[in-house]
């Protein structure tokens, strides 16, 4: 399993720096991990980082697991539908 960590300034500043992680990690065929530990939000542009990523795993049939989600980012999650109810996000 591969783990990527998000510091507090993941967003739309570096978020090409970001694509380009994640995008490299996707497609080494992997499940991921996304640790949200130091994030204390999520803008738009990580929200749709994190939508494409998740269905490109799926479609892989490999997971895209969280942890350390905050309440407010784990409310955004849901909210965007990047999490169901039923998944888990510690």
């Amino acid at each position: 399993m591969i783990e990527i960590r998000l510091d507090k300034s993941a967003g739309i500043r570096n978020i090409s720096l970001l694509y380009e992680e994640m995008k490299k990690k996707v497609q080494r065929g992997e499940d991921i991990r996304i640790d949200f530990s130091e994030l204390e939000s999520l803008d738009l542009s990580m929200i749709q980082l994190l939508i494409s990523a998740r269905k490109s795993l799926r479609l892989s049939g490999k997971k895209m697991l969280f942890s350390n989600v905050s309440e407010v980012v784990k409310n955004q999650m849901k909210m965007t539908g990047i999490i169901r109810q039923e998944d888990r996000a510690q």
